[in-house]
C-alpha cells in the first residue's frame, strides 16, 4: 500500500471552502446593570449612609489600592435588599474593607438568595486585596446583601461591595 501525499494547495483547488471556512460565532457579551441604593427595596446600616459609587465616607470606592469607578459603600451592621423577581441569571461583585476605615476595621460580607446563605467572606480586613464574588441567581425573587462587623465592634468597618452588578437578560 503507497500513501500518496497532497500538498495542501492542491486540496484547496478541490475543496475551496477549506481556505474560506470562518471560526465558530462568538455569544454576544453579557450586558450588566450596577446596582444603586436607589433600586434597593430597603437599605439600613449601623453608622453613616450607604452611598451608590462612592465609599460610606464619601470618598472613592478603594480596596487595597485599587479604585473602583462603581460599587455600594457601606458600613457594618449593614444590608440592602434587592427585589431580582426572577429575571436575572448572575450576580457579581468584589467586596473588601475600604482604604478609607482605619487599621481596626474588620468585617463578613454575606449574600442571602431568597432567605438563604449563598456566599460567606470570612474576616477581611483593611488592606487585604478584593474577593471576587459571582453567584448564578437563576429565579431568585430577592438578593440580600449583608455586612457584620466580625464580631470585634464597628470601628473603622468601612465596607464596599465594588462593581455590584447583576445581568440583564
Amino acid at each position: 500500500m503507497h500513501l500518496h501525499v497532497i500538498p495542501l494547495s492542491a486540496l484547496l483547488l478541490i475543496c475551496p471552502a477549506i481556505a474560506t471556512a470562518q471560526p465558530p460565532e462568538k455569544s454576544p457579551p453579557m450586558a450588566w446593570s450596577h446596582l444603586t441604593t436607589k433600586l434597593a427595596s430597603a437599605v439600613k446600616q449601623g453608622w453613616g449612609e450607604t452611598r451608590t459609587d462612592s465609599a460610606s465616607g464619601g470618598g472613592p470606592i478603594t480596596i487595597a489600592g485599587q479604585r473602583h469607578a462603581k460599587g455600594l459603600g457601606t458600613h457594618s451592621q449593614g444590608e440592602m435588599v434587592f427585589p431580582l423577581g426572577g429575571k436575572h441569571t448572575q450576580f457579581q461583585a468584589s467586596v473588601g474593607v475600604d482604604d478609607a476605615g482605619d487599621d481596626r476595621g474588620s468585617v463578613v460580607f454575606q449574600v442571602l438568595l431568597d432567605g438563604k446563605a449563598a456566599f460567606d467572606s470570612g474576616v477581611m480586613k483593611r488592606g487585604q486585596s478584593a474577593l471576587p464574588v459571582v453567584l448564578d441567581v437563576t429565579g431568585v425573587n430577592e438578593l440580600r446583601l449583608v455586612v457584620t462587623d466580625a464580631g470585634d465592634g464597628s470601628g473603622g468597618d468601612h465596607a464596599d461591595w465594588a462593581d455590584a452588578r447583576l445581568d440583564d437578560l
